[in-house]
């Protein structure tokens, strides 16, 4: 075999080699890409995105934040161009003029493209009707969001609930938030079992949860479900006034004596509530 021939020979050689090579290396970085680990990094990723591109904009504020919580819906495509789906909540919270103010909302499906370990394009539907929903989720994304009702809040909650620790154990109507249970009930005055007022349905009980961010809830002989909220409260000497989503306003009264709220239930009939601890 001539020198040349030779040297042919172990170029070809070593082409095949590094053929061989980026092939295994293909699959291995293909492998790593589906990796569930790998894909909770992305989602991470994705998350901070929507932090970053989403800031508070009010002007003379202190501790604005941007908090945002995301609902997985799934990645399709490779480690060169993919794209990740997921439902966000974004929420946007500051403090000014000695109160915590709740900012802009953002409940919405997005599509991202993902390219080379990079997010490079982000894409969200004009609105939450099906013809702009399909123009940009596939069928199998879009029937998972066509089934999304409510956004469990509670994680996201927490994290605001933590940032701003601090600042709300300072608030007056700190000493009420958490979980007051439904013990008893009087009508015209006189004691009742709570199953004369709610029947059977009574064996889930009853609660009023008060969020140290001055949201509540309340089950009264339903079940828990996720957690969301269903109004505001604010405090005025001992006097609790939730107003839920529709204006809807209703007063509770704290007994300092029995530690007790009572909520006047309808003409005759006032229920009690008690904290725990």
């Amino acid at each position: 075999m001539s020198k040349l021939s030779k040297i042919r020979t172990l170029i070809m050689g070593l082409l095949l080699i590094i053929f061989a090579i980026f092939v295994i290396f293909s699959v291995i970085r293909e492998f790593h890409f589906n990796d569930q680990s790998h894909k909770d990094k992305i989602y991470e990723q994705v998350r901070e995105y929507l932090i970053d591109n989403n800031p508070v904009m009010e002007k003379d504020v202190e501790q604005a934040k941007t908090f945002v919580d995301i609902e997985q819906l799934g990645i399709k495509g490779k480690y060169k161009k993919s794209f990740v789906y997921v439902y966000a909540l974004i929420k946007k919270y500051y403090i000014k003029d000695g109160r915590l103010v709740e900012g802009e909302n953002i409940y919405m499906p997005y599509s991202f493209v993902y390219e080379r370990g990079n997010i490079t394009k982000q894409l969200k539907p004009k609105s939450l009707n099906d013809d702009d929903l399909t123009q940009i989720f596939p069928p199998s994304i879009y029937n998972q969001i066509s089934y999304i009702d409510t956004f469990d809040e509670s994680d996201i909650n927490k994290q605001i609930e933590d940032y701003y620790s601090s600042f709300l154990s300072q608030q007056e109507y700190y000493k009420f938030t958490g979980d007051w249970h439904l013990k008893r009930a009087t009508i015209k005055g006189k004691d009742v079992a709570l199953s004369e007022i709610f029947g059977t349905g009574i064996q889930y009980g009853g609660k009023i949860t008060l969020s140290k961010l001055g949201k509540y809830n309340e089950f009264l002989a339903i079940s828990d479900t996720k957690d969301g909220s269903q109004g505001s409260y604010e405090l005025k000497n001992d006097e609790i006034t939730l107003k839920d989503s529709t204006g809807e306003r209703k007063i509770l009264k704290y007994n300092k004596k029995t530690k007790e709220l009572s909520e006047q239930f309808d003409k005759d009939t006032i229920l009690y509530f008690a904290k725990e601890e």
